[in-house]
C-alpha cells in the first residue's frame, strides 16, 4: 500500500540467539529503550524517557531498531557478568551518544595537566 499509516513491526525483530538476561531485561523495559538523558538527548515528548521500541523503524535507520541489553560504561565481559537487574535496554542512536559522552569525558580527564609531579616541588 502507497499510503499506509502504520508501520508493521518485523517478524525477525529479536535477536538471532535471545539469551535470558535479554529476554528478562527486555520484558521489565517492556521493549522500550531505557534511557533517560545519558545520550544528551532530552527525549522531551516521553517524559524523559526514550520511547524507541524495538523492532520501530527510525528516520534515519534502514531497518528497525534493534535493541541491545547491556552498560555502556562497561566493557561487554563486564557487562556480560553482571545479574539482569543491573542491565538496561538501548536503542543504537543512545547508546552510540552515551558512548560518544563517555568518550569525550574519558579524553578531557586524559588531557589533563597531571599535577603530582610539581606537588613535590613546592616544599
Amino acid at each position: 500500500m502507497l499510503f499506509e499509516t502504520s508501520t508493521p513491526t518485523p517478524a525477525t525483530a529479536d535477536p538471532i540467539a535471545p539469551t535470558p538476561a535479554w529476554t528478562t531485561v527486555m520484558t521489565r523495559a517492556g521493549y522500550t529503550c531505557e534511557c533517560t538523558g545519558a545520550c544528551g538527548t532530552r527525549h522531551g515528548r516521553s517524559g524523559l524517557r526514550c520511547d524507541t521500541r524495538h523492532g520501530q523503524y527510525l528516520k534515519a535507520a534502514k531497518g528497525p531498531a534493534r535493541l541491545c541489553v547491556g552498560q555502556p560504561d562497561l566493557s561487554d565481559r563486564e557487562a556480560a557478568a553482571l545479574p539482569p537487574a543491573d542491565l538496561a535496554a538501548w536503542c543504537p542512536p543512545c547508546w552510540r551518544g552515551t558512548d560518544r559522552r563517555r568518550r569525550a569525558a574519558r579524553a578531557t580527564l586524559d588531557t589533563r595537566p597531571d599535577t603530582a609531579d610539581t606537588a613535590d616541588t613546592l616544599f
